[in-house]
């Protein structure tokens, strides 16, 4: 039997710019978790073994991570994220799933992108920045 489980009970929220309160976004629908890449440098030289490469890991880049909402015009959700794409001002941000586990980074609005299809819901996505390292705990 499987473990696996479905998204649901997640909870998305930026800190309200005192450094102690978090803010949950409101109407959230899927959230593109941040991907972190390592750079690889090459350290080869002229007497590495057999002609062969030789690397060592370099700087990790956090990524960029994505969230999607039921774009709802000028609730205090639309309000937040435009307001903080517009200022670039960092934030820490918190990602709280169902069973208790929560992944804390800082990060950036980069984009705010709403979309209002003809005949379907109106959704908006945020893409955000991160920047530092992600606490999962």
């Amino acid at each position: 039997m499987s473990d696996a489980v479905i998204g649901y009970d997640i909870e998305f929220a930026i800190d309200d710019g005192t450094g102690i309160n978090f803010v949950p976004l409101i109407e959230v629908t899927s959230i593109d978790l941040p991907e972190s890449n390592t750079d690889e440098v090459e350290v080869t030289h002229m007497k590495s073994p057999n002609r062969t490469k030789e690397f060592i890991a370099g700087l990790t880049d956090p990524g960029e991570c994505s969230v999607t909402i039921n774009w709802i015009q000028g609730n205090a959700t639309d309000v937040e994220l435009n307001a903080l794409k517009v200022s670039g001002e960092i934030r820490a941000m918190k990602i709280t799933f169902e069973g208790g586990t929560t992944w804390t980074f800082s990060g950036y609005v980069k984009g705010y992108k709403p979309d209002a299809p003809l005949g379907d819901d109106m959704t908006a996505v945020a893409s955000i920045r991160v920047t530092g390292s992600t606490a999962i705990v």
